[in-house]
């Protein structure tokens, strides 16, 4: 492109400017003066052609405003920023930060902190939030709830003026204030013993002993390799605020036991992606009906064992075909097979799902049962446990995928299939033929699982 040709098509014309043209500008500095200007140019040297015209203008300073923040009501988990601005009709944004992340997010910079709460508030307006929700103004007493127990934090306090429909500018520098939550205060002396029983590949069983019957406790399990250089106070800590972060009801949850209790690893505690050979903490608090840990934290070592061959087979009950229409799309039919895989080991893992007869066939064609598993294995991926179960379920399961994420198409002969599954698989294949209901004719695709 010549500097013509450039120039032609990058510069304003004004007989192509029917009304006032505004040119925004960003990262100005405050308090300082500005000179904006404009002149014509030549398009065909690029010569200037009109005197230059000029304006002068000051962006506006910084407020000299003191927010006098501190805190009030501090506890384990929530506390109150109060604020009393010298400037009682100034409109302005509170929040808090862990220390932690204002060094590591923000390089412990407070502009490049400002720079990101501000960007966060515009972002907020954008999709449809307001600014009356955001400012405050006057003297304001603000709930933090979520906290983490014994962390140091910062609350922050900038002022804030509206700029356009969607848009906020802060009026002043950012002001903070440092403060750290309280450990949870122990008030009940129980003591946990900590016994594994029924250790597998991917499941044990935790035999918990409190000192005190009456007193209610919970149970994590967490991989040594995700918990280097913490304690048993911070992990217990983090993993009362990741329940809350899911809402748990303390009062009622049936994560909490009392006595003395034999708990499965999964059904029981949740752990549901343990790793075969892998190292392991058991962790045991006690807990309050309003989410407080009440004793010091019991721990216990465990290793997930190798993997092994199992004995457990797998038959199928209740193998019906049907279809449906598809709920958001009226001259679509979903089809399905209903089925209840029987196991007879109610402690062991077992993966199911359904692959055509085609599929099956092409696969195990040059190879053998025990490759098709491996490549079943490989296409769930980090997915896998959403197939797999333990025992016999307590209702039928609808299967209206194959194991690749394909709609079942209609008219189709597929397998049902099943096999023991401990991070890779323990038993031969078992399987079942079926056939979709409708006739044949080429299927939708979907991703995801069918159970």
């Amino acid at each position: 492109m010549s500097l013509s040709e450039y120039l032609d098509f990058s510069l304003y014309k004004g007989n192509e400017i029917d009304e006032t043209k505004t040119f925004p500008y960003s990262d100005l500095e405050e308090g300082t003066e500005y000179v904006a200007y404009a002149y014509g140019v030549n398009t065909a040297d690029g010569t200037a052609n009109t005197t230059v015209e000029k304006f002068t203008f000051t962006t506006e300073s910084l407020l000299e405003l003191d927010f006098k923040l501190s805190t009030s009501d501090l506890s384990a988990k929530s506390g109150i920023i109060n604020t009393n601005p010298t400037d009682a009709n100034a409109t302005y944004y509170i929040g808090y930060v862990t220390a932690d992340a204002y060094t590591k997010d923000f390089g412990g910079d407070d502009q490049t902190l400002l720079n990101n709460a501000v960007g966060t508030i515009n972002t907020n307006l954008a999709m449809g939030g307001t600014f009356d929700a955001v400012a405050k103004k006057g003297a304001m007493r603000s709930l933090m709830s979520g906290l983490t127990p014994n962390t140091a934090y910062y609350a922050i306090a900038f002022g804030i003026k509206k700029h356009k429909a969607n848009t906020v500018y802060n009026t002043t520098p950012l002001q903070k204030l440092a403060f750290t939550t309280p450990g949870f205060e122990v008030t009940d002396n129980c003591t946990f013993g900590i016994a594994t029983e029924n250790i597998q590949a991917m499941l044990f069983d935790v035999k918990v002993t409190p000192s005190k019957a009456d007193t209610r406790y919970y149970v994590a399990i967490k991989a040594d390799s995700e918990t280097a250089g913490k304690t048993a106070e911070q992990i217990a800590d983090e993993q009362i605020v990741f329940e809350d972060g899911f809402s748990i009801n303390w009062a009622t949850s049936k994560q909490i036991h009392t006595g003395t209790q034999t708990l499965n690893s999964r059904t029981d505690i949740g752990a549901t992606n343990l790793k075969p050979e892998t190292d392991y903490t058991i962790y045991v608090f006690g807990m309050d009906t309003k989410g407080y840990r009440t004793t010091a934290v019991s721990t216990a070592k465990v290793r997930t064992s190798e993997v092994k061959k199992s004995d457990m087979t797998i038959s199928f009950e209740g193998v019906t075909a049907g279809d449906e229409a598809d709920s958001q799309d009226f001259f679509k039919r979903n089809y399905y097979v209903n089925f209840t895989p029987v196991p007879t080991k109610n402690d062991e893992y077992y993966f199911v799902g359904l692959v055509s007869a085609t599929d099956y066939e092409f696969e195990t064609a040059f190879g053998s049962d025990e490759e098709f598993m491996s490549s079943v294995i490989s296409a769930a991926g980090e997915n896998i446990m959403l197939n797999c179960f333990l025992g016999k379920p307590s209702a039928p399961l609808k299967g209206q995928l194959d194991y690749k994420g394909n709609a079942l198409k209609p008219g189709t002969k597929y397998y049902i299939i099943a096999f023991g599954y401990q991070g890779k698989a323990t038993t031969p294949l078992f399987k079942q033929e079926v056939t979709t209901t409708g006739e044949a004719e080429t299927g939708g695709r979907q991703r995801g699982w069918g159970f």
